[in-house]
């Protein structure tokens, strides 16, 4: 097997999980079994079959038991991961190898290299320069074939779901394989999702459909271009058979019972949930756990949190950050406009990332109730329900690492009588604490969002005064949440055009008020362009006059105010104000139309159809992935003659996708 980028990427780090202990029953992993290296499962019983009879029906055996065995549905009670055999893709093909998450993997030849692959991806012909790097990338990432000794695992985790506890869960269809090293010598864990069944997946096949991996394959790679943490894509491809689902990804869509099977590779630095922990706990209570939770609790430390060990209160203290990481993260979704659809308790990363993006979405118009995910019937994970939620969540995981938590505070305060107590009020405390930096992360982005570009000892107050006015303005005459801010850069420029008309010499702001709001030219001007600026909200006669109210009487003069205050110049400060607002607000977001418009609806088409399959259109693919990561805060008329879509995906959602959610049918 002959791979520049995996020998470039891999040295001898096998998933680290394995530090814990896994499977009783399958201490071994059935693929020990493969008699040379780098056989997939097919040339192990072609081998098998030169074997003389009474060997070969014995291994044979073997071979077939072990790998059913460890696909076949049960009950893990003291293991934290599963020996998994991934399924034998019949016709990997790669659609795209991920150059972004390359340049911080490993040396500069590697991004170089990846965009290579990708621009043969195009076109499947003449590639073969290329073809040998290809092929080896499609057995490796499909999983028909492994470096000896990097062995697959799934992890094991239960969760809350919907808020009821639903005990074991785990990876039903993804696995991970080995680990990869940054130039910082920091680990990330590859995850192939979509390789086939575990002893997690219950009642599933353990496939994912090419639309659901599309979808996942671009979202972490925007996310991240966001500045949200997230798990990253590494590769894509499709596996060449069929995955029966009841419906399409979005409700509302033609139906379908088959569609293209698909592989990711996501990495992360810990694929630990608070799950993880619950089910640690609950086997722990029943006896069959022993020091499960401490356990975890140590690994977790050692691998993410180093600079707690040697702590007498270590356990505290990783709650706090992952309470605090928690806050963050969320607070970071909601100022995006980002809904991940399914908060379960499996699906919360204890090292603060965003976890498995199923049913999620963007919103549309400012409607701080929507739900996104169309099992959500309850409304539970509504948009505006998230900060919620994520404190119920980390409530879940406080009970069950209250235990060694007190265990620390019995060691840190001997002579105390009422340690209950003691304990109580501090993981309260934690809990507690929770909400104040939610607020203030958030408040904080929102201001931002707003051109605020000096730091302020009380962002709630700004908030109130400049952002919920415009967010009121926003929700009652629908307006587009990420146009709708990326456009204030825009009026920005349209003031400092104003003012240098009107004044062309000012320089400071003089004492002398800057009347904004009895200037009738100003208004009056402000109330025409409405039009142009907003055209894609259709604003009613109302909607324009409170948007013109609030830029003059609200908008602009905090910012002149804020001019004035720090004695800068008006032109200087406006730019800076301008300079932010770009930065912040996206020119893109990931729409859900957006992961339909990429798909050719199963028609075929001998000029593009280069994966085998007939329904991606590899470069609108292409044009959507650069769009929403590298170019995702440029503006969009720049990009119009490399990106023939640019203007149109930076607009708003097309009228008949507005109310489409996604499903957990994937």
């Amino acid at each position: 097997m002959t791979s520049k980028i995996f020998e470039l990427l891999i040295k001898d780090h096998p998933p680290i999980i394995k530090d814990l202990p896994g499977d009783k029953l399958v201490p071994i992993s059935p693929l020990h079994l493969l008699s040379t290296q780098n056989e997939t499962n097919t040339q192990f019983i072609n081998n098998i079959n030169t074997q003389t009879n009474s060997t070969k029906e014995e291994n044979l055996s073997k071979f077939k038991n072990l790998v059913e065995f460890t696909r076949t549905s049960r009950i893990l009670t003291d293991g934290f991961w599963s020996h998994s055999v991934p399924e034998i893709s019949s016709d990997p093909k790669l659609v795209h190898i991920n150059p972004l998450i390359l340049e911080s993997l490993g040396p500069k030849l590697l991004p170089d290299l990846a965009q290579q692959i990708n621009n043969k991806l195009k076109s499947r012909h003449n590639n073969k320069d290329l073809e040998s790097e290809i092929n080896t990338l499609e057995k490796l990432f499909s999983g028909n074939v492994f470096p000896r000794e990097y062995f697959p695992i799934s992890y094991n985790y239960g969760g809350h779901q919907f808020g009821s506890w639903a005990n074991q869960l785990g990876d039903g269809r993804a696995m991970t394989i080995f680990s990869l090293v940054t130039n910082s010598n920091s680990a990330f864990e590859v995850q192939l999702k979509g390789s086939g069944r575990t002893i997690f997946s219950r009642f599933g096949d353990g496939y994912a459909l090419l639309s659901s991996s599309v979808r996942e394959y671009i979202v972490a790679e925007h996310m991240a271009a966001l500045g949200i943490p997230t798990t990253r894509s590494l590769t894509l491809l499709t596996t060449g058979g069929n995955v029966l689902r009841e419906n399409e990804i979005f409700q509302g869509s033609k139906n379908q019972n088959l569609g293209n099977g698909a592989i990711v590779s996501r990495l992360a630095s810990s694929w630990i949930r608070f799950g993880s922990f619950e089910y640690a706990y609950y086997n722990q209570k029943q006896g069959n756990g022993g020091e499960l939770t401490r356990n975890l609790a140590d690994f977790v430390i050692k691998h993410q949190y180093p600079h707690l060990e040697g702590s007498k209160t270590k356990y505290l203290e990783l709650f706090t950050q992952i309470v605090d990481s928690t806050a963050s993260l969320i607070a970071k979704w909601m100022a995006v406009g980002f809904c991940h659809g399914v908060m379960n308790t499996d699906n919360m990363s204890i090292i603060g990332i965003t976890l498995d993006y199923g049913p999620f979405g963007f919103l549309n118009k400012y409607d701080t109730g929507w739900i996104c995910n169309e099992s959500d019937h309850s409304g539970r994970y509504a948009y505006n329900e998230q900060p919620k939620v994520g404190l119920w969540n980390l409530m879940r995981l406080g009970g069950v690492l209250y235990d060694i938590i007190a265990d620390e505070y019995k060691n840190t305060h001997p002579n105390n009588e009422n340690n209950e107590n003691g304990v109580g009020k501090q993981v309260a405390e934690i809990l507690n604490g929770y909400g104040k930096l939610y607020n203030k992360q958030y408040h904080c982005l929102m201001c931002k969002k707003m051109g605020v570009c000096e730091e302020s000892n009380d962002y709630t107050k700004v908030y109130e005064e400049l952002v919920y006015p415009f967010l009121e303005i926003l929700e009652k005459y629908k307006m587009d949440y990420t146009i709708s801010f990326r456009m204030l850069s825009k009026t920005i420029m349209i003031l400092k055009k104003h003012i240098e008309e009107q004044k062309p010499n000012l320089d400071k702001i003089p004492n002398t008020e800057f009347d904004l709001e009895t200037n009738k030219e100003l208004n009056s001007w402000l109330s025409t362009i409405m039009d142009n600026i907003m055209t894609d909200s259709n604003l009613n006669h109302l909607g324009q006059q409170a948007l013109s109210n609030y830029f003059s009487n609200v908008f602009y003069k905090y910012h002149i105010s804020k001019a004035k205050n720090n004695q800068v110049g008006i032109f200087e400060y406006l730019d800076t104000v301008y300079s932010t607002l770009n930065k912040t607000n996206p020119q893109f977001v990931f729409r859900n139309w957006l992961s339909i418009d990429i798909f050719k609806g199963g028609e075929a088409d001998t000029d593009t159809n280069i994966l085998g399959h007939d329904d991606l259109d590899i470069d609108k693919f292409n044009e959507l992935f650069s769009l929403l990561t590298t170019h995702v805060y440029t503006d969009a008329e720049t990009l119009k003659e490399e990106y023939p879509n640019a203007s149109r995906y930076a607009g708003p959602a097309p009228e008949w996708s507005i109310n489409t959610k996604c499903s957990c049918t994937s």
